[in-house]
């Protein structure tokens, strides 16, 4: 029984050996092709082509802004730049009765797919030059976040996720503490 398996596999192989050279001169296989095999939905060379993404991301009640976001390599990793504002007293980003600061964010993000729509890790480093509701003191606020991002096919983003912020409040002794946050973003790739 097993002699017969390998017998049928090798005359298999042989057929498909001499079969090659005849299929290959007749038929060709564009890159593009080969690439979208490797991108699970065959929509991931957009994402690559449309790598540089200007996009309004918030966290909403707390901290908001412009972000820039550049992909690079394979679509997965992402850094971005993003300034805005941080909620110290008042309602919320945009809101005209609250008080709000400059904030600065240099960021990074990992996709978990290579194609149009992917979950992601990311970690954010905030700069507040003059603090965020929960600390009112100059300072620099670190998170890490996921969640869910969507680019269409005309370049349209949205992002939906959730934000865990660390930080050390201003009492005496180190005390960290960290809070969850809804975050959005919506915005256009390039």
């Amino acid at each position: 029984m097993g002699i017969r398996v390998i017998l049928a596999s090798a005359c298999l192989w042989a057929a498909t050996a001499e079969a090659e050279p005849f299929a290959s001169a007749t038929t060709t296989q564009s890159p593009v092709v080969a690439d979208e095999s490797a991108n699970h939905d065959g929509l991931g060379h957009r994402r690559l082509q449309r790598s540089l993404g200007v996009s309004y991301r918030s966290n909403w009640f707390l901290l908001g802004g412009f972000r820039v976001a550049k992909r690079l390599g394979d679509a997965r990793n992402e850094f971005a730049v993003q300034y805005g504002k941080s909620v110290l007293r008042g309602c919320a980003i945009q809101a005209p009765m609250c008080e709000q600061g400059d904030a600065f964010t240099l960021g990074a993000r990992r996709y978990l797919w290579t194609g149009l729509f992917s979950p992601y890790a990311g970690t954010n480093v905030h700069y507040l030059a003059e603090g965020i509701r929960f600390r009112e003191v100059q300072s620099l606020l670190v998170d890490v976040d996921a969640g869910l991002h969507w680019q269409t096919l005309g370049g349209a983003v949205y992002g939906l996720g959730w934000t865990f912020f660390l930080y050390d409040p201003p009492t005496p002794g180190f005390s960290p503490v960290m809070q969850g946050w809804l975050h959005t973003q919506i915005g256009r790739a390039f």
